[in-house]
């Protein structure tokens, strides 16, 4: 078969559209810190609907990964996240990635419309394993138990699809 100049074209324009889509990455932070000098990424998505206010945020620091929650909600809620506590974020491929609480996180207390808000501001460190499985499929489904309380907010398609990507992109070296 012979390679015509238009085949090899069409071919060549694929290959660099595919690289650069490939490549393309959309993160809160990248940047190499001035004091540290190590490279730091970090990215934020929102998870569960409307009615949640929360946020995960994967980052990396150096070779050092972590991850960090936003979590809000409606009532005086006194009870700290504690040391050790686990989210389990289950994928869609059916894996679940464990973010275990590195400290005592104690929510903060605001009134909004008339109401007491709890937000409680969770984090940790994750392995590069964990961090590889979370860029492997989307997220599907949280759970995190708070003052006693198993809650699971709804996890969109694109939330979860949102969350591979940046767990893909902080990956990237």
């Amino acid at each position: 078969m012979k390679i015509t100049y238009a085949m090899a074209l069409t071919l060549l324009v694929s290959l660099f559209s595919f690289a650069a889509h490939a490549q393309k990455c959309s993160l809160d932070v990248d940047e190499v810190d001035p004091f540290t000098k190590e490279h730091v990424k970090s990215g934020t998505n929102k998870v569960g609907g409307l009615m949640w206010h929360w946020t995960l945020t994967l980052k990396k620091s150096g070779s050092v990964y972590g991850w960090e929650m936003k979590i809000k909600l409606g009532g005086h809620i006194p009870e700290p996240i504690k040391k050790g506590d686990v989210i389990y974020c289950k994928l869609e491929n059916d894996k679940v990635v464990q973010l275990v609480a590195d400290n005592d996180y104690a929510p903060v207390h605001a009134a909004a419309d008339g109401q007491i808000v709890s937000q409680f501001v969770p984090k940790g460190l994750l392995d590069e394993a964990a961090m590889k499985t979370f860029s492997e499929s989307p997220l599907s489904e949280m759970r995190v138990t708070i003052s006693g309380n198993k809650l699971e907010p709804k996890i969109s398609g694109k939330q979860g699809s949102a969350m591979q990507e940046i767990a893909r992109c902080v990956l990237q070296p």
